[in-house]
């Protein structure tokens, strides 16, 4: 296979690929004779991120999001409900507005990331252990 100056060029650390789609590229992975020694150190790892810098940018994303809730609100008039306000469907309207939903998505996502960011790992594992429920019945004598 030969590659001309043209094509773009995928690179993973210390070794570079031709851009091809992922099928291609697993076969073409395959012919690199040290894979199956690199595969945890070249093709997986991951480059330590700067955590300030990514705080910063979730915080970006929320205070956007809020922006454009803002926007939403002024340009139709809505009242934007308090969490302590009675639940009634012309509270909830607000809610439902497209731009609103879009950005409250938004500010979940990066809500999520940033209690991952700050938490302690066990104490974010254990978050996501209660987060799960398993099905298993009880014995009979534990009933």
């Amino acid at each position: 296979m030969s590659l001309t100056a043209s094509e773009p060029l995928l690179s993973l650390h210390s070794v570079t690929f031709p851009a091809l789609p992922p099928a291609s590229l697993a076969r073409y992975v395959t012919h690199i004779p040290s894979v199956p020694r690199c595969v945890d150190s070249v093709l997986l790892r991951r480059e330590p991120k700067d955590s300030l810098a990514e705080l910063k940018a979730l915080g970006n994303i929320v205070q956007s999001s809020i922006e454009r809730i803002e926007a939403v609100v002024t340009a139709n008039s809505f009242t934007f409900p308090s969490s302590d306000s009675p639940l009634t469907p012309e509270s909830e309207a607000p809610h439902t507005h497209p731009g609103i939903l879009s950005a409250g998505s938004l500010i979940t996502s990066a809500a999520a990331q940033l209690i991952t960011l700050v938490r302690p790992a066990p104490l974010a594992v254990f978050d996501v252990m209660l987060q799960v429920k398993l099905n298993v019945p009880l014995p009979a004598n534990c009933r």
